[in-house]
C-alpha cells in the first residue's frame, strides 16, 4: 500500500487548492498526561509544532477530577500537585483547554460503553451526573491556575444540553462539531446539515457565546501527509474561500516514534504551504463567524 501510494503521489499529488484559504490549530484530545511517556511525547510534539508554525498547539485535558482519571493517577502513583506541574510545564508550549468525559456511574467499568455518556445513550436522568462533574473540573482547573477559554467533547459528545452548558459557563470556544464520516454522532451531523453549516465554517447560537469551531479531520500518521490533504479537499465545498477549523488526535497516539515523526510531517507540510494559517487559541477568539443560528 505504501509503496502504491509513493507512486500514486509521484503522478498525481494532492495540493490544496489555491482559491482556498485555511485557518488550522492543532488540537490533542488529552487523557493520558498522568502517563510520563505520554506527557513526554506530547509535550515533544508541542514544543516541535511551536518552532515549525510559531503557533501553539491545543491541550483539551481530562483533569483529575474526572473518575477515570482519578483511577489511572493512583495506579501510576501521581498525585493532583505532580499533575499540576506537568500541566502548568506544557501551558509553557500549548493552550489548555477542558476535554470532557462522562459516565453514569462511578462503580461500573469506564470501559464498558453502555456506562460511558454519549449523545446515543443521554438521558434527562444524566443531567445532574454531567453537570456536576463538568463544575467540579472547571474548579480544579481554576484552583490550579488555569483559566479554561475552550472545550472539546469526548466521543464527540455535543448535544443541545452541552450547548447551553457551555454558554452558562462562559467558555469561550468549543471544537466538539465534525463532520467526517467517522464521527459517531448523528445528532450534530444532523444539526450541521439542517442549520446548512458548510464544512470549515464556525457559527454562534444567537450571538452568544461559544463560538463552535469545526474539528476538520484528523491527524494522518501516515508516512504521507498528502492523504491528509487529499481527504481535506474531498471534505471542501466549491464555494467556500475561507475555512477554519482544528487537525485532531489524542496524546497517546502519538506514542510510537514513528507516529510523533508522521505527526509532525503533516504539520510541516501545510507550514510550506501559502494558503495555510496556523492560529492558537487567542487567533480562534479573534475570528468573528458570519455563521450566526438563531
Amino acid at each position: 500500500m505504501e509503496f502504491l501510494k509513493f507512486i500514486y503521489y509521484g503522478l498525481r499529488p494532492a495540493r490544496l487548492p489555491r482559491e482556498v484559504k485555511l485557518h488550522i490549530g492543532f488540537i490533542f484530545h488529552t487523557e493520558e498526561i498522568q502517563k510520563a511517556s505520554t506527557f513526554a511525547k506530547l509535550k515533544s510534539f508541542c514544543q516541535q509544532y511551536t518552532s515549525i508554525t510559531g503557533s501553539r498547539a491545543l491541550c483539551t485535558v481530562m483533569s483529575p477530577e474526572n473518575p477515570r482519571i482519578r483511577e489511572e493517577m493512583r495506579r501510576e502513583g501521581v498525585h493532583d500537585s505532580e499533575f499540576a506541574n506537568r500541566l502548568h510545564d506544557l501551558r509553557q508550549w500549548a493552550d489548555i483547554g477542558y476535554h470532557g468525559h462522562f459516565w453514569k456511574s462511578d462503580s461500573r467499568s469506564y470501559s464498558d460503553e453502555g456506562n460511558q455518556i454519549k449523545v446515543f445513550n443521554f438521558s434527562p436522568t444524566d443531567e445532574a451526573t454531567v453537570l456536576g462533574q463538568f463544575q467540579a473540573e472547571l474548579e480544579w482547573f481554576t484552583s490550579n491556575g488555569f483559566t479554561i477559554n475552550s472545550y472539546s467533547a469526548g466521543w464527540w459528545f455535543i448535544n443541545p444540553f452541552l450547548m447551553t452548558l457551555l454558554h452558562k459557563t462562559k467558555i469561550a470556544l468549543d471544537f466538539s462539531f465534525c463532520s467526517q464520516p467517522w464521527i459517531n454522532n448523528f445528532w450534530a451531523k444532523d444539526f450541521l446539515k439542517a442549520k446548512q453549516v458548510a464544512f470549515g465554517e464556525s457559527f454562534k447560537m444567537q450571538d452568544q457565546d461559544p463560538v463552535y469551531v469545526q474539528t476538520l479531520m484528523g491527524c494522518t500518521v501516515t508516512d504521507y501527509p498528502m492523504d491528509f490533504v487529499r481527504v481535506i479537499n474531498k471534505s471542501l465545498k466549491s464555494e467556500r474561500v475561507d475555512v477554519s477549523g482544528m487537525i485532531t488526535t489524542h496524546d497517546y497516539n502519538i506514542l510510537r516514534h514513528r507516529d510523533l515523526t508522521n505527526a509532525i510531517k503533516v504539520v510541516r507540510h501545510l507550514a510550506g504551504q501559502s494558503t495555510v494559517a496556523f492560529c492558537s487559541e487567542a487567533d480562534f477568539r479573534r475570528i468573528v463567524p458570519r455563521k450566526i443560528i438563531v
